[in-house]
C-alpha cells in the first residue's frame, strides 16, 4: 500500500520547489541558505516516511522473530480467540483496518497535531515530531519502568535466595 509513496511525495516536493524557483537544478538565483533549507525539508520528509508506523507494522514476521517465546505468548493474548498464534498475528498485521489505522496515525504524527496527540497519551513532547519521535517518547516513558520492574524482580529473587 505504500509502494512508491515516498518517491511520489519527494517528487511532488521537488516539483513544487522547482516551480517556485527554490529547488532542483534551476536554483541559480536562489540564495544558498534557501536552497539548504529546501534540501533539509526534503530530507526531513524522507526520514518521516522511512519511519512511518505503516512501514513498521508491515514487518510482522520480523517483529515475531525478534521476540522471546514468553513475549510472543503475551502478544498473542491480544488477538481474538482462535487466532492467538503466529498465523493470526500475521493476518492481523496485514489487515486493511490495521494498515489504514497505521497510515492515519503516521499522518497525524507528521502534522501539527503531533503535540496534542503525545500529550493526550501522557508522553513528553520534545518539540520533534514524526513516528520516530513518538516511538522514542513511548520508550522514554515505558522503557525505564520495564527495566526497573525487571531489576526489582531480580533483587527480590536474590533476597529470597539469600534467606533460604
Amino acid at each position: 500500500a505504500t509502494g512508491g509513496g515516498a518517491g511520489g511525495m519527494e517528487q511532488a516536493i521537488q516539483q513544487f520547489l522547482m516551480s517556485s524557483g527554490m529547488g532542483g537544478s534551476g536554483t541559480a538565483g536562489v540564495p544558498t541558505q534557501q536552497r539548504a533549507a529546501n534540501e533539509m525539508a526534503v530530507e526531513q520528509m524522507r526520514q518521516m516516511q522511512a519511519t512511518s508506523i505503516t512501514n513498521i507494522v508491515s514487518q510482522g514476521q520480523l517483529i515475531l522473530d525478534s521476540l522471546e517465546e514468553e513475549d510472543r505468548k503475551k502478544l498473542f493474548e491480544f488477538l481474538p480467540k482462535g487466532q492467538q498464534d503466529a498465523k493470526g498475528f500475521e493476518a492481523a498485521i496485514n489487515s486493511p483496518q490495521l494498515q489504514q489505522g497505521a497510515s492515519r496515525l503516521t499522518r497525524v504524527l507528521n502534522s501539527a497535531q503531533y503535540g496534542n496527540l503525545v500529550t493526550s497519551f501522557g508522553l513528553r513532547n520534545t518539540g520533534e515530531m514524526g513516528s520516530k519521535a513518538f516511538i522514542d517518547a513511548i520508550k522514554a516513558k515505558f522503557g525505564k519502568k520495564a527495566e526497573e520492574k525487571s531489576s526489582d524482580s531480580k533483587k527480590d529473587e536474590e533476597s529470597k535466595m539469600e534467606t533460604e
